[in-house]
């Protein structure tokens, strides 16, 4: 693993995020959540965690800003990937992955802000964690986003995708002892 940017991302908290997602990335193919209240320091750490996955040699195609809609995400993946336009949208993502060595067939698609999606985008993303070849699924979610997203993926039409989360952190205010780990580690690197 390496040195965190971010001062407090050496703090417990921060660091068990880091670590235990993108272990269970390397093991898994599930689906992770992250969520907390504003200003709990889910984005930086979602920033870290990418960079870590990204050092470890994942694939990560980031979303900032959450498609609108199913149509969106499909644009979104076309454009990233350069997919044509002979075959479905399913079947072209399935073929550029395909044309790659096994080791290197999976993706790992992060969204920051979850909670903004509609449940039709949240059950287009669903659908895209079916893909697989020979058995091996080619995609893992990271969702991030306040506590509303809890509530979303509760919704009934969603109990698959929610089934498909194998890892759930929730970041808060820090307690006395990490406050006094972020201080120190703030001021070492002053």
């Amino acid at each position: 693993m390496s040195t965190p940017t971010t001062p407090y991302l050496s703090v417990g908290p921060y660091q068990e995020v880091v670590n235990g997602i993108s272990t269970v990335f390397a093991f898994s193919d599930g689906v992770a959540k992250l969520t907390g209240p504003r200003g709990a320091g889910k984005t930086a750490a979602l920033r870290e965690l990418v960079r870590e996955l990204r050092n470890e040699e994942f694939e990560v195609v980031e979303f900032a800003v959450p498609p609108r809609s199913p149509d969106d995400l499909q644009a979104s993946l076309i454009r990233q990937f350069r997919l044509g336009a002979d075959v479905s949208f399913r079947k072209a993502l399935l073929r550029h992955f395909a044309s790659r060595p096994r080791d290197q067939q999976r993706l790992i698609l992060v969204f920051d802000d979850a909670q903004q999606f509609s449940i039709p985008t949240l059950q287009a993303l669903h659908s895209l964690r079916e893909i697989d070849n020979s058995g091996l699924r080619l995609i893992s979610l990271l969702l991030c986003g306040d506590k509303t997203l809890n509530a979303l993926l509760n919704h009934p039409d969603l109990a698959t995708l929610q089934n498909d989360v194998n890892l759930a952190y929730t970041l808060g205010p820090l307690d006395d002892e990490e406050l006094s780990e972020f201080c120190s580690a703030w001021l070492l690197q002053q």
